[in-house]
């Protein structure tokens, strides 16, 4: 019987995007066929081993099945965990979901974190992402947020321009975000805050040391975060709805305010984008900061590539945010913090932030890969069994034409996508 290789290579097909003439729709509809993936190099988290893979039923599996309908020949290709981006804010309108997937598919991104999106949206998003062939999201559908707040300012900023024009202006506060000012705000809001269905909470800190000071003038308007002493109340509520928590932070403090909260992501490394004439030492990490971040089991997201665009070909700028994020990330990493990959940029993804973040030449490629495909999918989906290439993890990987232990841009050389045991077409 021909493999499904030769079937590939009789068409002229070396971008494997195609599975026997049949689209993965019409493939998922009728079930998951079983394969056995032979001449593969499998990345076990430190290194690659050669041998083959069996996949039933969606799942990975070593020892070989009683049958198996298909034989893919890999041919000496390097199989990687699919890739995850923990913070983006795509898709954000019911239009573009299916281009917004195939933008992550194209570059191996299987599973996203949308830590911004209008609520009433949601339901489109998850009917339109609901197929082996597009990528996983989580939402927020909305973020909790003070009324000076960045992403107040933004989406008003946004709707301004007209790219929401479905939605009033005053249907932003309860859409976009939630203004919670008080204990009292947060009890009152909580009913309309759970009936969006959310898959996490997202909240804005901004600047906590400097709260009172800059709650109520214009001036800070974009530069003003939550009340910090009603952070916690937030988080216990959340984790007791079954709730995750990611914090948007800007200072040191604020990282601290995070942790000492119990919330379960950090969007950010302090100090993405901060002025010459700044202090850097408000957004210097302390040893104490990474080890209690490490004992809560806190993921940190890097956003290192936001840092370079907020830069403005400014270089002092550049490289006084460089240097620190340097500093932070060897403490982080110093006390066994869980770094994940996130982008928060609308043009860039997961796998542009890895490569900016391989240039501070501070974590070899093993780290590199474990953080886009481990970790980070994990932070996304802690529930589910992916992120790792053993028996009975889901069949989601990435086969590349090179090894990126050698070489780290072979993770955009891409052969073969492979998601829950279907072979995606991204065309």
């Amino acid at each position: 019987m021909p493999t499904n290789f030769h079937r590939l290579a009789s068409l002229g097909v070396w971008g494997w995007t195609v599975l026997a003439g049949l689209h993965i729709s019409a493939i998922a509809a009728e079930h998951v066929p079983q394969y056995e993936l032979q001449n593969g190099y499998w990345f076990n988290g430190k290194e690659f081993e050669f041998g083959a893979r069996y996949i039933v039923d969606g799942s990975l599996v070593s020892n070989r099945p009683d049958s198996a309908s298909e034989t893919i020949d890999l041919k000496n290709g390097y199989v990687i965990p699919a890739f995850a981006d923990a913070h983006t804010h795509r898709p954000a309108t019911a239009d573009r979901v299916l281009s917004d997937s195939r933008f992550f598919l194209d570059d191996g991104i299987f599973y996203i974190m949308n830590h911004g999106n209008i609520s009433r949206y949601s339901g489109s998003f998850r009917q339109q992402l609901a197929s082996a062939g597009t990528v996983d999201a989580v939402f927020s559908n909305g973020i909790l947020s003070s009324p000076q707040s960045h992403s107040v300012k933004l989406w008003r900023r946004l709707h301004e321009r007209g790219i929401f024009p479905d939605i009033d202006e005053q249907e932003l506060d309860g859409e976009a975000y939630f203004v919670i000012e008080s204990a009292a705000d947060l009890h009152e809001l909580w009913p309309e805050i759970e009936a969006t269905q959310p898959d996490f909470l997202k909240i804005m800190l901004q600047f906590s040391e400097k709260y009172e000071e800059r709650k109520s003038d214009p001036q800070y308007f974009g530069l003003s975060g939550l009340d910090p002493s009603i952070v916690g109340e937030i988080v216990d509520r959340a984790h007791g709805a079954g709730l995750r928590v990611a914090a948007h932070i800007e200072t040191a403090e604020d990282f601290r305010v995070a942790v000492a909260s119990g919330v379960d992501i950090i969007a950010h490394l302090p100090g993405y984008d901060v002025n010459v004439k700044d202090d850097i030492n408000r957004y210097r990490l302390h040893e104490e900061d990474a080890i209690l971040a490490a004992e809560k089991d806190v993921v940190v997201l890097t956003t290192t590539l936001l840092s370079r665009d907020r830069s403005e070909d400014q270089n002092e700028k550049y490289r006084r945010m460089m240097q620190n994020h340097r500093e932070n990330l060897s403490l982080l990493s110093q006390a066994g913090v869980r770094l994940g990959i996130g982008s928060d940029q609308f043009s860039k993804h997961a796998v542009d932030e890895l490569m900016h973040l391989d240039t501070l030449k501070m974590y070899d490629n093993a780290t590199l890969l474990r953080m886009i495909c481990t970790v980070t999918p994990r932070a996304i989906y802690p529930d589910r069994n992916i992120g790792q290439l053993v028996d009975g993890a889901e069949a989601s990987f990435l086969v590349l034409e090179y090894n990126p232990l050698d070489d780290l841009s072979a993770i955009r050389e891409i052969r073969l996508r492979v998601k829950g045991g279907v072979i995606v077409n991204t065309e």
